[in-house]
C-alpha cells in the first residue's frame, strides 16, 4: 500500500493520502486525533471508471505562502499558507492527480484530469466518512433555494435524505469539521452529500439533482475543491480557506466595491416597490440613517422611471440597486445590454434572483453575470441562489448571496410557523451557512416573538450575520 502525508504549517493538522486495493484514499488527523475516517478518492468518465484499478505513478510536494486582502471581507488580510501535495496516477492511458492542501484550520482535495478534447463525467466518487468518535451532525436537507434549518440529525438517519454543502459535525468533544466546497464554477457545477443505508457514515459527491445529463466539459477536467474545515467553532467562523481555493480577483480596479448598508422596503410593503412616493419614504430615512444604498426591488420595471430615482437618491448622498429575474439574464448578449444601460443610469449593483440550482448551466451564468458585472463596475447580490464557495476572491463584487431562510419567512406567521427563523436557527448560521460566506438574510424583523426570538436579538442579527451588502 502506498501511503504519503502533508502536514499543515503549525504542524497541528495532518493530510494521509492512501492507494488501498487500487482506491485512493484520503483522511485528516487533528492533534493525533482523525476528524475525518479514511474516504475514497475518485471519478468516473465515460470512458474510464477512475475510483478503483488505479497504480502510483508520482508525488510531489510543495508550499504557498502568501497574503491577499479583498475590498469587503470579514478581515483587512487574507493569508493562504499550506503544505501542498500532488499526486499522479495512473489507469490503462488516463491520467488521475489528486491535488491536497493542509492547512492550519483545515484540508481541501481537488481531482484533475490531464488531457484534450470533450470530456464527460458521470459521477464523483469522493466521499466524507465520519470518524468513529462524531458526537452530531448538524446538516440541512437539500433542496434548490437552500432556505431551510440546519438541524442535529441522527446517525441513523443520515442516509435519509441528501444534505446541502455545508454539513457541520462534532468529531471529538470541542473540536469541529465543516464540510464544504470551494472553487464552484461552470465547467462542473455544485455538488451536495448522499449516504447509504449499508454505510449511513459515508457521505459521497453528488451532482445537482436537477442536472438530469452527465457534466460535460473538456480535457483538463478540475473537480471543485471538497474541504474539512477543522478545529474550534471560533477556528471555522474566522477561515478564509474556502477563499484561498478560489482564484484571485479578475478586477482590475476595485474602488466601485464598497459595502455598506441598504434601505429595502420589498419585505414589508411589496407593493411600495411600485409607488415613487413610498419610494422617497425609504430614500429618505436612509439618508437620516446615514445609510449609503436603497434597493429597487421586484416590482420597479414599468412602474418606477430608474434615472430619475438614481437623481433624486444622488442629492441625497444614496446609490441604488435594481432588482431583476435570473431568467432575464442568461443570454449573453441580453445581459450585456441591460448591464450597459443600467450602469450608464448610474445604477451600482444589481440583485439577481430566482436561480435556484446547483447544475453546471446555472452556475456558468453566475460565470458569465459576475464578469460582465465586473466589466461594467456593478456589484452584484445572488438572490435564490446556490451557497458561497470562496468565490468572493475571484469576484470581490459578489457582495452576498441568499441560500438561507432569512427575515423573508416572517412575513406571515401563519404560513410559515413554526417552520421559521427562530432563535436556534438563527444560532446555528454562524458555524455553518456563514461560515461559508456572506449571506443575504435581511435581518432586524421586530415583534417576532412568535419565533421564540426578542428585539434585541433581531437587533444582534446585524452583526452575527455576515453580508457585505446589508438589506
Amino acid at each position: 500500500m502506498n501511503e504519503f502525508r502533508i502536514t499543515s504549517p503549525d504542524g497541528k493538522l495532518e493530510l494521509l493520502l492512501s492507494l488501498q486495493n487500487g482506491t485512493p484514499f484520503y483522511q485528516v488527523i487533528l492533534a493525533g486525533k482523525p476528524v475525518l475516517n479514511p474516504s475514497p478518492l475518485g471519478i468516473c468518465m465515460t470512458e474510464v471508471d477512475l475510483s478503483r484499478g488505479l497504480t502510483h505513478e508520482s508525488i510531489a510536494y510543495d508550499a504557498i505562502d502568501e497574503t491577499y486582502s479583498l475590498p469587503a471581507f470579514k478581515k483587512a488580510v487574507c493569508k493562504n499558507q499550506a503544505s501542498t501535495v500532488l499526486w499522479t496516477l495512473q489507469k490503462e492511458d488516463k491520467t488521475l492527480q489528486i491535488e491536497g492542501r493542509a492547512y492550519n484550520d483545515g484540508a481541501a482535495l481537488r481531482l484533475v484530469l490531464p488531457g484534450e478534447g470533450e470530456a464527460e463525467i458521470i459521477s464523483e466518487a469522493t466521499g466524507f466518512a465520519l470518524p468513529d468518535s462524531a458526537i452530531r451532525v448538524y446538516a440541512q436537507k437539500l433542496i434548490f433555494s437552500y432556505e431551510d434549518h440546519y438541524n442535529p440529525v441522527p446517525f441513523s438517519e443520515l442516509h435519509q435524505n441528501p444534505f446541502a454543502f455545508p454539513v457541520l459535525t462534532e468529531a471529538l468533544p470541542g473540536v469541529f469539521t465543516l464540510y464544504a466546497e470551494a472553487g464552484v464554477f461552470g465547467n462542473y457545477g455544485g455538488s451536495h452529500l448522499r449516504s447509504t443505508k449499508e454505510n449511513k457514515r459515508l457521505f459521497t459527491i453528488q451532482k445537482a439533482p436537477d442536472k438530469l445529463d452527465n457534466i460535460h466539459g473538456k480535457y483538463p477536467v478540475t473537480t471543485p475543491w471538497r474541504v474539512i474545515m477543522a478545529g474550534s467553532l471560533g477556528d471555522i467562523v474566522e477561515s478564509n480557506l474556502l477563499e484561498n481555493l478560489n482564484p484571485p480577483s479578475i478586477l482590475k480596479d476595485a474602488s466601485f466595491v464598497k459595502g455598506g448598508v441598504c434601505a429595502w422596503n420589498w419585505m414589508v410593503e411589496n407593493d411600495s416597490t411600485k409607488d415613487i412616493d413610498r419610494i422617497h419614504d425609504f430614500v429618505n430615512y436612509a439618508a437620516e440613517m446615514g445609510w449609503p444604498y436603497y434597493l429597487a426591488d421586484g416590482g420597479w420595471p414599468g412602474h418606477i422611471d430608474i434615472p430619475e430615482l438614481v437623481k433624486y437618491c444622488e442629492e441625497r448622498n444614496i446609490k441604488v440597486w435594481l432588482w431583476e429575474h435570473s431568467a432575464q439574464m442568461r443570454d449573453y448578449q441580453t445581459a450585456y445590454d441591460k448591464m450597459k444601460l443600467w450602469s450608464s443610469w448610474g445604477v451600482v449593483g444589481l440583485k439577481i434572483d430566482f436561480f435556484e440550482s446547483d447544475g453546471q448551466e446555472r452556475v456558468a451564468q453566475y460565470d458569465m453575470l459576475a464578469e460582465l458585472a465586473a466589466e461594467f463596475k456593478l456589484m452584484l447580490n445572488f438572490h435564490g441562489a446556490t451557497k458561497p464557495a470562496g468565490e468572493i476572491r475571484t469576484w470581490p463584487h459578489v457582495m452576498t448571496r441568499e441560500a438561507v431562510m432569512g427575515g423573508e419567512y416572517l412575513q406571515n406567521f401563519s404560513t410559515f410557523l413554526p417552520m421559521g427563523p427562530d432563535a436556534a436557527h438563527n444560532c446555528t448560521l454562524p458555524f455553518t451557512r456563514c461560515a461559508v460566506g456572506p449571506a443575504d438574510y435581511t435581518p432586524v424583523t421586530f415583534e417576532t416573538y412568535l419565533t421564540g426570538t426578542t428585539d434585541a436579538h433581531q437587533t444582534a442579527l446585524t452583526v452575527v450575520g455576515t453580508s457585505y451588502i446589508q438589506n
